[in-house]
């Protein structure tokens, strides 16, 4: 995508650096992915700016990075511009001194803010450079895990994280929109699934209430596409009324199984068709056939060039694509009118309930608008990531035993994993891809666990002893008394974390302490049970960041 930039982009890996040290500049580190909508704007405005490109070309080695390449530094990064500027997200761009450490850190920024920000950090860099990397070395030495107090948890200690996690859970929950949070709306599959649990093992009413809130506001509003399935990013806004549009094959996985699991414990059978619905999205829209695996996303941009354009609906299209009383209907549902349609157009969603009369009546409109965009296609992003196809599999593993065609995917997918993805030691971050680079933590975590929900649907010893495998690699690979994201990390400072936290998907640390639990192999059970007797007190977010560790606390039943 960043190809025809006049930036002079480098991958980041050890000539980067050198390139760096032979120069005496620090490297500008930016992250971002495929379907994300500020990364596509900071491309348009800045990257693709010649005076912009040749300030960067002359001061810094740029170094751009996929986050879903690179994980294990994308989360360094991550944890780095929380610190430093008090927020994550993405484009993220940090400035890396030569010796590896990072030194700054900052976001999407409009062109003359940008260019401000790139040339202060190359006038600092030139006039103060010795101070700037002691800072940057002080910084690396004072957040390293090892600074963090260690506990040994027994039973009152997970007694305590639980009762810390459901006190952080209702603190933050929205109980009038549903959700964390009063400001942008984010899935929080991880604590969606964690309470899931909880209420299945000891109902609570607190949590029953936050769960059908979250999740009924969830894929009734914004959030999901009522028209196609699945479900975009996050929202902006604390309604859930105005997405970001990227669609993300992680994403949609995690909140298919966390419906999937929401249907049995509140006893909500609608929450088993949104599950199903979404994973008929997924193979719609994502499945890559001559591969048999998932690609990583859609684009939050149509066709057209228009973030979120293949998803609203102008007054004129409607009245040109709907008869009137399907058009009122709609316009009645989704809480539009013409005065409140901007002019990118309105976006289904249940602002109104359907009675069982309407429904009839607004499928048959739906049905005229998917029609209406047919050939309309989302820009795909192709990369057979293995963590997230792996996170798919315990998802169609999950509705396999009661649906055929998630079952025949599944066994594709074990089929992808065995062939194209595992070569008897090590792990590959992609399939189908000659250069792709050797799997992260990440991979290894939400294969395994794959693997580990798969068998259990088979319950065929083959499967376990693949999932096995996998983690017994992933256990060798990352873990020294602790955990690493990556096997050989080129950003200075990084230490083996005990647990590793919850983000968009579920802690790899924990996710592989789950699957190790259920893999029916003994020395990997030991393995997981002596990882959860050293843990370290909760992280400055707090116990909320730790859903899936607490879900590893409580083991299996």
């Amino acid at each position: 995508m960043h190809a025809e930039d006049p930036v002079a982009w480098r991958p980041w890996n050890a000539a980067a650096f050198a390139e760096a040290r032979r120069r005496n500049v620090p490297l500008l580190v930016s992250v971002g992915f495929f379907a994300c909508h500020w990364c596509h704007r900071l491309q348009g405005e800045s990257y693709r700016n010649a005076q912009t490109a040749a300030l960067i070309n002359r001061h810094f080695v740029a170094v751009k990075v996929d986050r879903e390449l690179e994980s294990g530094l994308d989360s360094a990064l991550q944890a780095f511009a929380h610190r430093h500027a008090g927020r994550r997200g993405w484009p993220v761009q940090v400035l890396v001194t030569p010796d590896g450490h990072a030194a700054a850190a900052g976001f999407y920024e409009p062109p003359a803010a940008f260019r401000a920000t790139l040339a202060g950090w190359a006038k600092r860099w030139g006039e103060d450079r010795e101070a700037l990397v002691a800072g940057a070395r002080a910084v690396a030495a004072s957040s390293g895990a090892r600074s963090r107090p260690r506990i040994a948890p027994g039973a009152g200690s997970v007694a305590a994280l639980r009762e810390r996690f459901v006190a952080d859970a209702l603190e933050r929950a929205d109980l009038l929109r549903g959700g964390f949070g009063s400001t942008a709306k984010f899935p929080s599959a991880p604590q969606v699934l964690a309470l899931l649990e909880l209420q299945h093992r000891g109902p609570d009413p607190r949590l029953a209430e936050i769960l059908r809130v979250t999740l009924d506001t969830m894929h009734t509003q914004g959030l999901r596409d009522h028209l196609r399935g699945g479900f975009f990013r996050y929202t902006a806004d604390p309604d859930w009324s105005e997405p970001h549009f990227e669609k993300m094959l992680a994403d949609n996985a995690l909140l298919a199984l966390a419906y999937l699991r929401a249907a049995g414990v509140l006893r909500e059978p609608r929450y088993r068709n949104v599950a199903l619905e979404t994973l008929d999205f997924m193979r719609r829209e994502l499945w890559d056939a001559r591969a048999g695996a998932f690609v990583a996303g859609l684009s939050a941009q149509s066709a057209r060039g228009i973030d979120g354009g293949r998803y609203r609906w102008t007054l004129a299209e409607l009245a040109k694509t709907l008869p009137a009383p399907e058009r009122t209907l709609v316009m009645r549902i989704w809480g539009a009118s013409a005065a409140s349609a901007h002019t990118d157009g309105v976006l289904p969603r249940e602002a109104l309930a359907p009675g069982a009369a309407e429904r009839k009546l607004l499928e048959s409109a739906y049905a005229r608008l998917r029609a209406a965009r047919a050939s309309e296609k989302s820009p795909r992003d192709g990369k057979l990531l293995a963590g997230w196809n792996g996170i798919a599999l315990a998802a169609l593993s999950a509705a396999a035993p009661t649906d055929a065609g998630a079952a025949r995917d599944a066994a594709a997918l074990r089929r992808f994993i065995e062939r194209a993805l595992w070569d008897g030691k090590r792990l590959r971050k992609l399939g189908g891809s000659a250069g792709a680079g050797a799997g992260e933590l990440d991979d290894y975590a939400f294969v395994a666990w794959g693997l580990a929900r798969y068998a259990a649907f088979t319950g065929s010893a083959a499967d376990r002893t693949l999932g096995a495998a996998i983690a017994r690699a992933a256990w060798d690979e990352f873990y020294r008394d602790g955990w690493m994201r990556q096997r050989k990390p080129l950003l200075a400072g990084l230490e083996p974390e005990a647990v590793l936290s919850d983000g968009y998907a579920p802690s790899p640390s924990a996710t592989l302490v789950l699957a190790s639990l259920r893999l029916g192999d003994e020395a990997l059970a030991a393995q997981a049970r002596n990882a959860l007797a050293l843990a370290e007190r909760p992280p400055p977010e707090g116990a909320f960041a730790w859903a899936t560790q607490l879900v590893a606390h409580l083991g299996p039943e």
